[in-house]
């Protein structure tokens, strides 16, 4: 690249710094327990200016916020003076890790030790100390709290609000290897009253399609520790299940993670038979009628290690589909301004790869394979560039599929982002081989009262990424929207009506799907956001090619009501729906509940319902009921018993759709009580009980397993190594 264009893209890309700090360094040991009148804070840095960038724009919050921030050779810390008028009124339910949402009070910091604003990683705290954390990735505007975080913390209810301090281990942050260091952070306080209040510590602009670009920065951050640990994590799980068809069984199996950090940026993950259960099951969704495969997020430890780095455009990894490994390594480092992760895995299979179409999408039985995957990242100023390459490929040379290409982050501007990405994928299976191509490219531009966004995808019929999440190829694809936003300053605080297009046809020109719809969006008293939309004249491609035209109508509330309701959140949608198995137009209904109660403080209730029916004519082709109910009993930030309820059901008529049951479904149950000492250290005991809906509408015998599960964090070396002052 020319050394003219690369000065013209860094001028172009300088991120804005709304402040810069020097960050004090202590050596005066802290108690953490919530009480930030300790001495040991007098010595911290002060930050005492906070803006309210939500519902107001940059004005003086209704409350006001103090915090403090230092450091020393081992940690980070930090510690929030939250003042509230109405400490009664104080959001802090006992919860479990992780699920501190914005229907509560809290206090953040998005910490990017790279200084480049192109991720951050996300330390959460609640009124009663309870913990949320993972990464933030400006690429994609998304929060991911599946990373877990070794980091103390503690909080306590006072008279005039509520306090927190943090202790952050060094051990936790990947920075890079220089001396001294600059940071950037943006901290964060939610308070939600009769608005969603959020205060951060630097005012932003609105309209701005950068976050990051925001933070503070901490400047003189020096004599830090330069890598030598080693993190070794046994398990075991011990399982009994009995079931009326297969018997009882008894299973008792074990393995081991291992987490290197040889340097303070780099990272060795290595891994044998590991620990890739879930505690805690995917919540189901409603499957009937749909055309593709179903995403499920990524929860499982060994592949948080640079998360952020996975993502891109076009889903070309997804690391669910390593299914089941013998043995799995990764190579993850940050140096200067590049950053890279590598992950390889022996997978013995058995799930599903996911067999792309233009219309619809199908799953193929996964081989057994050797998976191997990375990604690269350049940085410049805020912008960046990379590439990612996939291998999967089975022992016997039967099957192989190959993913490569490069991709593009471009901020010219804070109110512009232009995100581009170019893939090659080429597969061999059982003999027969083909390749092809995959491109995206999306240009969005938003200000205070204007936004408009258009992109463009383009997937050759041939293009699979068996290590991804691509459910849909052999399509040309453009869509956009334009956007006008208003700012009342009563009910509503946000209006934003917009005209939302999108047109897909195959390769060959045919149409896929046509839309033209407007779409109002509020946001106001309570925390209330609404999302309307009107589809007229929706064309759409059934299963025998033919494409229908539909008229219908979706909408969805959401609330942040009280103490003791938090969150409601309705959804539906009412119209011409497509039956896409028979190819014919029906009218159908969907209706979604989801509600979060708080009877007590340390008691939750989660329930969330949806039913779904289509009729063709008079009659009713199927009509599918969920709910999910999930009670949680918080003995401690480090305690908790829970019980799930699911059940699924959906009935058929079977003269309209004779290839079905006239009734199918599911019940699972499952008890379970949980200690967490650190984030690596758990004990889990629980119990499980799933059934099948019979033809005739009742249920089989149970399957019921009770198991242990049991996982310990050693450290041969407690500390990182710290440099001489």
């Amino acid at each position: 690249m020319p050394r003219s264009l690369i000065l013209v893209l860094m001028f172009w890309s300088l991120p804005s710094f709304a402040s810069n700090f020097v960050l004090p360094r202590v050596e005066a040991p802290v108690a953490i327990d919530g009480d930030v009148s300790d001495p040991f804070w007098s010595g911290a840095l002060l930050l005492d200016r906070f803006y309210e960038v939500s519902p107001g724009d940059n004005v003086d919050p209704p409350v006001e916020t103090r915090a403090w921030i230092a450091y020393d050779a081992h940690s980070l810390y930090l510690a929030f003076r939250a003042e509230d008028p109405n400490p009664e009124a104080i959001r802090g339910p006992y919860v479990g890790r992780d699920r501190v949402y914005s229907d509560q009070d809290f206090v953040q910091i998005d910490l990017d030790t790279q200084g480049d604003g192109k991720s951050s990683t996300i330390f959460r705290v609640n009124p009663r100390g309870i913990q949320t954390d993972g990464t933030y990735t400006e690429s994609t505007g998304l929060d991911d709290f599946a990373p877990d975080f070794d980091f103390d913390s503690a909080a306590r209810i006072t008279s005039s609000g509520w306090e927190v301090e943090m202790r952050i281990p060094l051990t936790s942050l990947r920075y890079p290897q220089r001396d001294p260091q600059s940071w950037r952070a943006t901290l964060l306080r939610v308070y939600p009253r009769n608005h969603r209040y959020m205060i951060q510590s630097a005012p932003v602009a609105r309209g701005e399609t950068c976050y990051l670009c925001n933070s503070l920065q901490f400047d003189g951050i020096a004599g830090l520790p330069d890598g030598g640990v080693l993190v070794v994590t046994p398990y075991a799980v011990s399982r009994t299940s009995d079931d009326e068809a297969l018997g009882s069984d008894k299973q008792t199996e074990g393995g081991i993670d291992a987490k290197w950090l040889p340097g303070s940026g780099v990272s060795v993950d290595a891994t044998i038979r590991p620990d890739f259960s879930q505690v805690e099951s995917d919540s189901t969704q409603l499957s009937v009628n749909n055309r593709f495969a179903i995403f499920y997020p990524e929860k499982r430890p060994f592949f948080m290690e640079g998360a952020d780095l996975l993502s891109s455009p076009i889903a070309a990894i997804h690391t669910r589909t390593i299914t089941a490994p013998d043995w799995g390594a990764r190579l993850t480092a940050r140096p200067g301004n590049h950053a890279f992760t590598v992950v390889v895995a022996d997978d013995r299979g058995g799930g599903s790869i996911i067999i792309p179409g233009a219309a619809s999408s199908s799953l193929a039985v996964q081989p057994e394979s050797l998976a191997l995957f990375g990604r690269y990242r350049y940085a410049l100023g805020s912008s960046s560039a990379g590439a990612l390459f996939t291998s999967r490929s089975s022992g016997d040379g039967k099957y192989e599929n190959l993913v490569a290409g490069p991709d593009l982050l471009w901020w010219p501007r804070p109110t512009d982002r232009l995100t581009a990405q170019l893939l090659y994928s080429s597969t061999t299976e059982n003999g027969t081989s083909f390749d092809d191509h995959a491109a995206f490219a999306e240009w969005n531009h938003s200000s205070a009262h204007w936004g408009w966004s258009a992109a463009m995808r383009d997937i050759g019929s041939g293009f699979r990424a068996d290590s991804g999440f691509v459910p849909q190829n052999g399509i040309r694809s453009l869509n956009g929207s334009a956007r006008r936003v208003t700012y009342p300053s009563r009910v509503f605080s946000r209006v934003q009506p917009e005209v939302v297009f999108e047109r897909t046809e195959e390769q060959n020109g045919a149409l896929v799907s046509r839309n033209l719809f407007p779409r109002l969006t509020v946001e106001g008293w309570r925390g209330t956001v609404g999302v309307f939309e009107h589809h007229r004249g929706e064309k759409g491609r059934a299963a025998d090619g033919s494409v229908h035209a539909q008229d219908y109508a979706y909408g969805m509330l959401r609330f942040l009501l009280s103490r003791r309701v938090p969150y409601l959140r309705i959804e539906a949608r009412y119209g011409d729906e497509l039956d896409v198995e028979h190819s014919r137009i029906g009218h159908g209904r969907t209706l979604i509940v989801a509600t979060t109660m708080q009877p007590l403080d340390r008691l939750q209730v989660e329930l969330n319902g949806e039913t779904h029916r289509l009729e063709i004519g008079d009659q009713e082709l199927f009509t599918a009921n969920g709910v999910r109910t999930q009670t949680t009993w918080t003995f401690s930030s480090r305690s908790f018993t829970r019980a799930i309820g699911e059940w699924q059901t959906i009935d058929w008529n079977r003269e309209l759709a004779p290839g079905h049951p006239a009734h199918e479904g599911f019940f699972n149950g499952s008890l379970l009580y949980g200690y967490r000492l650190n984030w690596q250290t758990n004990l889990y005991v629980g119990y499980g009980d799933s059934r099948l809906v019979e033809e005739g509408g009742g249920l089989t015998e149970p399957r019921t397993e009770v198991f242990v599960k049991l996982s310990y964090a050693l450290r041969p070396g407690q500390n990182m190594r710290a440099k001489e002052d």
